[in-house]
Order: C-alpha cells, then structure tokens, then sequence
C-alpha cells in the first residue's frame, strides 16, 4: 500500500510524506523535526528512511540538521546544504535512482536556487509528482504532471490578490518573475495536464497566506477542468493542502 501525505505545504515549512512497503521517505524537511516526528507518530510509522530535497531554501531544509536522515539532493543544493550541517550523509542527484523501494525520477524546475527539482516518484505502479516553487511552467513539469496518478502542483497566489496587496514592489516581482511562484492559473493548467493523463488525485501546495484563499485556489482549478470537461469529485479528487498542519492521507 502506497502513502501520501503532507506534513506542512507553505513560505513557513514544507515536507511531504512518502510511503510504499518498507520505504518512508519525505520530500523536504521544511519544519521542525520534532513535528516530523510526531506526525510519523500519529501515522503509525516508526522509522523515516530518507530526505529528498527539492531546493536549499529554509523552509524546505531547516530540520534536515536535527532530523538527521541520509539526504538526497541535487549538487549545488548538497553544497549548501554541507555548510550548514556538514554532518549530515547527503548523496547527489545525477539522474533516477531508487530510495529502498521507491522508484525517483527527478526533473529540472524554473526557481530562483540552483539545481530546484520536482520529483516523480515511482510506488510500483502508482506515480507521485510533487512539484512546488517554479516560477513557470515548463515542458518537463507538463510532461511529468502527465505520467502522475498523484499530482502536488505548487497554486501559491492569485495574481490580482498580489499585485493589489501590500507587499513591496520588489517582492511582487519576484513572485511573478519567472523563477518565483506559481499563480493559481498557472497551476490550473498543470492540474489540467496531470487529469488528462489519468490523474485520480491532485493537491494544491505552497498557497501564500496573504495573496491567496484556498477556496480561491481550489475554485480556479475546478473551473479549468470543468471547461475540459473533468469533474471535480467525479473524474478527480481536488484538494489543498494545510499551511501548518497535516493533511489528510492518501492511502493508495
């Protein structure tokens, strides 16, 4: 049986659970480890396998030094990774490989870090795509989406509500520069991809706090698959992930 799970999804953490047979491995170690821990706890798992880390920002890395799990991640994100906790086993990233009995795939995505990866993550015969921070949608991030029965797509903002809001200039910018984050139609179309290629489950991740809603985020991609002719409940299940707490479990 196959486990998806988010721990936290936002600016202030990230980490998402991943399970099949033996392996339990998270996608970014944003949060605490004594919050890892304890939602581990509330699931029922005893031991964490590995880390596989998406980009070096901190609240996708900040408990990976008291966690103390072996690490997977691109080069230049292990770089510096290394100088902030040196001690930690941190394997690089070259191309696919296996995480005990999961299959990862890992994909190039457009963000402001060096050497930012999504991952497509192969249960046996179910795939996992968890894809958050990229400022653009590329062909790879479309081509992944598209193999996922799972998708994790960033819908961080609506860009009306940012650009309307009270961030600095400069800030905005970067969030709607092309290595920034993803608006929620931009999102949409992802979610689009992902469904059209057999999607049964899809969750909004990173939603900022101040320049989104869920129900908002939510709204508009329903809306783009509506006007293709999925329905939302019918065709796929349509979630968002919590900002600072656990969501609900997809067991699979």
């Amino acid at each position: 049986m196959g486990l998806i799970c988010t721990l936290a999804s936002g600016s202030s953490g990230n980490a998402v659970l991943i399970g099949y047979k033996s392996t339990y491995l998270l996608v970014d170690a944003g949060i605490s480890a004594k919050r890892i821990k304890n939602a581990l706890w509330e699931l029922g798992i005893s031991e964490l396998s590995c880390v596989l880390v998406t980009h070096e920002h901190g609240d996708h890395t900040s408990g990976l030094a008291v966690l103390r799990k072996d690490v997977y991640a691109a080069p230049y994100t292990a770089q510096a990774i290394r100088r902030e906790a040196p001690a930690l086993n941190i394997r690089e990233i070259t191309g696919e490989f296996n995480a005990g009995d999961i299959g990862v795939t890992p994909f190039a995505t457009p963000h402001d870090t060096p050497d930012s990866l999504g991952y497509l993550l192969h249960l046996g015969g179910f795939r996992v795509c968890v894809c958050t921070d990229l400022g653009h949608v590329t062909k790879a991030v479309l081509d992944h989406a598209s193999q996922a029965d799972c998708l994790l797509i960033e819908s961080n903002h609506d860009e009306t509500m940012l650009r309307n809001g009270s961030y600095p200039a400069f800030i905005k910018k970067r969030i709607l520069g092309p290595n920034g984050h993803l608006s929620n139609d931009a999102s949409a179309e992802v979610t689009l991809a992902a469904a059209r290629g057999g999607a049964r489950y899809v969750t909004l991740c990173h939603l900022s706090k101040d320049n989104n809603h869920p129900g908002i985020a939510k709204e508009t991609a329903s809306r783009r698959l509506l006007e293709n002719g999925i329905g939302v409940g019918r065709d796929v299940s349509l979630t968002v992930a919590p900002r600072s707490a656990m969501g609900v479990p997809i067991r699979v």
